[in-house]
């Protein structure tokens, strides 16, 4: 049954062709160039949003987020005003490695996001993204844990101090927490006989995050000065990371490998707030003036007061003796309870509050309905739902830039338009991109403008974008080809057919039998398909408070909880 002999699969985190294509012409990145020229290559669409979690569920699965009902890396509480991390433990749907072990093949997965808590595999697995803290069980088998932390002298989750305004103390974070992973994959290689090897770089994701502005002298937060030291810090970072994927690649020497990312990258140029935009247009309504001023204000003037002081030397100073002495943990808690939007919600009049936008990670724009017997306070009625939803869609459709009085470009969907399975009545009730994703929604309150040039945070002025990358070569794969149209949903039934496997009928994506050469075995195999397994009801893994708030805590330090 099982036709390759092995796959190693390389996640490059929010890897992009539009700066690796012209790195590849310059001859910076030879082992990526290789690869495509050897191979097949093509931009790969994620998921809408283009979110960590739900694209990395959705490659891992093949399934489109309405299967899975993970839409963004935070989701609402039972449809309540409130939020907290979305759970990817609890989605019941069958991963691509239970399928492979289910017909013998062995698995090893390095930093997958999403893949917390630890569960059985034939093989291994180190969790990667929504892992709260190396002081929990990371591994499988458990005492793996302690066999990294031998090798690599401490194994590293993730870049731990993207808050800090210290660029240079961040990058020195970014180029170690990688050089870990790469050891960490290199020795699992070597000493685990596994088929199916797979590990994920997310410091690509990070750097490009922060350091975007200082390459693109186009950004609005673009700094000339800065620029002379680190416009160069986002290429020389790939650079080294093409160095060790060609380490990695002499290691499966004749096998297949698959290079792919969850998301694109592009600028981030601009930030709307979506609340205030819905205030202005008499879809939310807030409570009196005082307690307006009370809660809104307070949050607004913290939040200036803390990203004024971070461009200042004294501020990093302080900072470091703060966390010191009180600890970085509680220092953040502290902090954004004050500036997140849970200490607006009392300040909301929810009566007469007919459409509002809860927190997420503000690399998209939603809307949702105050819906009566779905939210707590809902007030439009079902009858009423439709027109209404219609109503701020048109609304929105007609956004103009009041900043540059450039016009705006909207996508806007609706879930049943881009979603389909159980779980698509807990999708936002309206989706939306603007200027192709440049323009990030904020949804804080009591701003002077709807609009704020650049970012509402001058450390993170990347963003993700729709197109990623999928790059695959080895035996039986074409040279040299281009292929257009994939999607991140493709990959996992794409492998399955590698190994001469069934694809479960309830994937979503599609075989890419265009990627192999017409006399190979695997394109003149006919792609089989199999019943899906019933699965009982979803599963019920639950974190603990203190669990939990580490990872906010951690979506927090990553800038991806607004």
């Amino acid at each position: 049954m099982n036709a390759a002999k092995k796959v190693l699969v390389i996640g490059l985190d929010g890897a992009t062709f539009e700066l690796i294509k012209p790195w590849v012409k310059e001859g910076i990145l030879p082992n990526l160039a290789k690869l495509m020229d050897k191979g097949v290559s093509g931009e790969l669409e994620s998921t809408t949003p283009p979110v960590t979690l739900p694209a990395w569920m959705s490659f891992a699965t093949g399934k489109n987020p309405g299967e899975l009902g993970i839409y963004d890396l935070i989701e609402r509480k039972n449809n309540s005003y409130f939020v907290h991390p979305s759970n990817p433990g609890s989605i019941k749907e069958k991963t691509i490695w239970n399928t492979l072990n289910r017909y013998g093949v062995s698995t090893g997965l390095v930093n997958i996001p999403g893949t917390f808590p630890p569960k059985w595999v034939n093989g291994f697995m180190i969790t990667g993204m929504f892992t709260p803290s190396l002081r929990v069980n990371f591994t499988y088998p458990k005492e793996l844990g302690d066999e990294l932390n031998r090798v690599v002298g401490q194994y590293e989750l993730d870049v731990d101090y993207w808050r800090y305004f210290d660029e240079e103390r961040f990058l020195k974070e970014v180029y170690k927490v990688t050089e870990k992973r790469k050891n960490v994959a290199e020795y699992l290689i070597q000493n685990f006989d596994v088929q199916f090897f797979m590990v994920v770089f997310t410091s690509s994701d990070r750097i490009q995050h922060v350091m975007w502005k200082h390459m693109d002298a186009n950004h609005p937060q673009h700094e000339p000065e800065k620029a002379e030291r680190y416009s160069n810090a986002i290429k020389a970072y790939w650079k080294k990371l093409d160095h060790f994927i060609g380490e990695l690649i002499k290691l499966f020497s004749g096998e297949i490998i698959m290079v792919m990312s969850d998301h694109g990258f592009g600028p981030r140029t601009g930030t709307f707030y979506v609340n205030d935009w819905l205030k202005q247009k008499g879809f939310l309504k807030l409570r009196d003036k005082k307690r307006k001023s009370l809660l809104v204000l307070l949050g607004r003037n913290i939040e200036k007061l803390y990203f004024l002081l971070g461009k200042t030397s004294f501020y990093r100073f302080i900072s470091s003796l703060i966390y010191k002495l009180v600890g970085r943990e509680l220092i953040y808690r502290l902090i954004f309870r004050y500036l997140s939007f849970e200490r607006m919600i009392d300040a909301i009049d929810w009566t007469q509050t007919k459409a509002f936008s809860s927190p997420h990670s503000a690399h998209f724009g939603q809307i949702y309905i105050n819906l009566m017997g779905r939210e707590p306070k809902g007030c439009v009625k079902l009858s009423e739902y439709e027109k209404l939803r219609s109503d701020v869609i048109e609304e929105l459709s007609t956004l103009n830039n009041p900043i540059n009085g450039e016009k705006i470009k909207m996508e806007i969907y609706t879930p049943e338009e881009i979603y389909s399975g159980p779980y698509v009545s807990q999708a936002p009730d309206i989706i939306f991109s603007i200027n192709n994703a440049e323009c990030e929604a904020d949804t804080s309150l009591g701003h002077d403008s709807l609009f704020l040039q650049g970012s509402f945070d001058s450390r993170c002025t990347g963003t993700h974008t729709k197109n990623g990358i999928f790059i695959i070569s080895g035996p039986e794969v074409k040279e040299g080809a281009e292929i257009v149209g994939t999607k991140i949903i493709d990959l996992a039934p794409t492998l399955l057919h590698l190994f001469g496997i069934p694809v479960p009928k309830d994937m979503d994506g599609k075989v890419l039998i265009d990627i192999f050469k017409e006399d190979s075995a695997s394109a003149k195999r006919k792609v089989i398909f199999s019943q899906p397994e019933k699965i009982k009801e979803r599963q019920t893994f639950k974190m603990s408070r203190e669990d939990e708030r580490k990872v906010e805590e951690r979506l927090r330090n990553l800038g991806y909880l607004s």
